[in-house]
């Protein structure tokens, strides 16, 4: 809707005149926690209920892909949400107040900058309902190159107050009340909602920051203080797993999960995060061995996807969140959409074993066909196409889906969907499932590069073998330059 909205050099140098005063510091507000739990029964060892209690982003129900609200543009993005310009001014004012306090010899504005981050930041995301909405903010926030001074007043904030080794539960218990902390709540819940909204805002974390290596040190203090004591509220540990994951599914690539960590005078020593995460699975809480899991399922290579093997009991921990957020309004069960969880399902089956202990959970494929079938939820159909894709890379699984002439016709009408993603997805599905057709992959390689700058390209035939065909799929589904 305007210029000032859209282009990059007004958000550039910034005086400090244009800095708007901030009102007197409300109340420091205590960390919001929604009651609700997995628990497994003690003495049958099989029941699950719902009952999770975790500190989670808001999010609004997922209605089209990220790829798709991404390519309308920000202008275009602007005129469908005009509500959105003032933040955008006010994103630019609080990243000014952040640069003008790093000046400062000491950062002692907490009641402030407390009150300026939830007003201008928390409150507006919370408040904006639609994934288009919040979607335009993250991006804007990670175009002003906001992340990079947030991590450094953050970094800054635990250097002056000695907190060198990370933080861990016992500070979350101990610290809870101090402003210097709760500004550090603050920045975290910053960090964790829009890296779960914007794919720009995750990388600007991954690539403008060392936030990684708070991290790093914030679990290994965690293990070190013992998974007896972890349990599935601690906010220090959700985070830190939350934004990892959300930074994987932003698609860093998993490089950047190995972290040079220095701590007090000593020289820097290379952590892989994979190593960091790994003990963790070995936690009693159902909910920390999911969500290690899932942000694993972003960071390990082939050769590491062993990692990823999980328990009969976690599978069926996963479904049932799956289920209750199907039912829920906005679609989501604490802090997970439906189709991060199906994401997360579809990232656990990197793993052959799991692809068979998925495959016979009898929830399973019911789950995955009732989300293939739908026609409003993008996200969701997505995540569920690409799930039965990597399912079927196991002979057992490729069988019972090439039974269903449903799926394999609604798989086939997917081919021609105008969300691109679905579309190659739904190719690959196929060609896996029926081999023997190649017109399955072919078609939908064709239509895919029709609809691309560079129709009069020529096709180009390979020749592969069946042990290397994943790779192939998704070397042939790669967009032309």
């Amino acid at each position: 809707m305007g210029a000032a909205c859209s282009s990059e050099q007004e958000y550039k140098h910034i005086p400090d005149s244009a800095v708007k005063e901030t009102l007197h510091p409300s109340d420091l507000l205590q960390t919001p926690h929604v009651e609700k739990k997995v628990k497994f029964d003690q003495d049958t060892k099989t029941d699950t209920t719902l009952k999770m209690n975790s500190l989670s982003p808001g999010k609004a129900p997922p209605k089209r892909t990220i790829s798709v609200l991404k390519q309308l543009g920000d202008d275009e993005r602007m005129k469908r949400n005009p509500e959105i310009k003032q933040f955008l001014t006010d994103f630019i004012n609080v990243r000014v107040y952040i640069e003008n306090l790093l000046k400062k010899d000491e950062c002692d504005e907490y009641e402030d900058l407390h009150k300026m981050l939830t007003d201008k930041i928390i409150e507006p995301f919370n408040k904006q309902t639609k994934d288009e909405g919040r979607l335009l903010m993250g991006d804007h926030l990670a175009k002003i190159s906001f992340v990079k001074p947030l991590v450094e007043l953050y970094d800054r904030i635990l250097e002056e107050h000695e907190i060198h080794e990370g933080i861990s539960p016992s500070l979350d218990d101990d610290d809870s009340e101090l402003p210097y902390y709760i500004a550090i709540v603050d920045i975290r819940s910053i960090l964790w909602n829009f890296s779960d909204t914007s794919k720009d805002f995750g990388m600007s974390i991954a690539q403008d920051t060392d936030f990684f290596q708070s991290i790093v040190k914030d679990l290994q203090i965690t293990y070190k203080e013992g998974l007896e004591n972890l349990t599935d509220a601690e906010f220090s540990f959700n985070s830190a797993v939350a934004i990892t994951t959300n930074c994987g599914r932003a698609g860093v690539q998993k490089s950047s999960f190995n972290v040079e960590v220095k701590k007090g005078n000593s020289d820097s020593v290379s952590v892989h995060m994979v190593d960091v995460l790994t003990p963790f699975l070995k936690s009693k809480e159902q909910f920390v061995k999911l969500t290690t899991l899932l942000a694993l399922s972003y960071m390990v290579n082939e050769d590491q996807n062993r990692f990823l093997t999980a328990d009969l009991s976690l599978f069926d921990f996963l479904l049932d969140m799956i289920k209750v957020a199907m039912k829920e309004k906005d679609r989501r069960h604490s802090g997970f959409s439906v189709h991060e969880l199906i994401e997360g399902l579809a990232g656990l089956a990197k793993n052959d074993e799991n692809k068979l202990k998925i495959m016979e959970k009898k929830d399973t494929y019911p789950l995955l066909k009732k989300s293939i079938m739908q026609n409003k939820a993008e996200q969701e159909q997505l995540a569920a196409v690409r799930a039965v894709w990597e399912l079927s890379f196991v002979e057992k699984n490729k069988k019972i889906l090439a039974k269903d002439k449903d799926l394999m016709s609604k798989l086939e009408s997917l081919q021609k969907h105008d969300n691109q993603d679905i579309a190659n997805s739904a190719g690959r599905a196929l060609f896996v499932i029926n081999p023997d057709n190649e017109k399955n992959l072919m078609k939908s390689v064709a239509d895919s590069h029709s609809k691309l700058e560079h129709p009069e390209q020529e096709h180009i035939m390979i020749s592969y073998q069946w042990s290397n065909q994943k790779t192939i799929l998704q070397v042939s589904y790669l967009p032309l330059p």
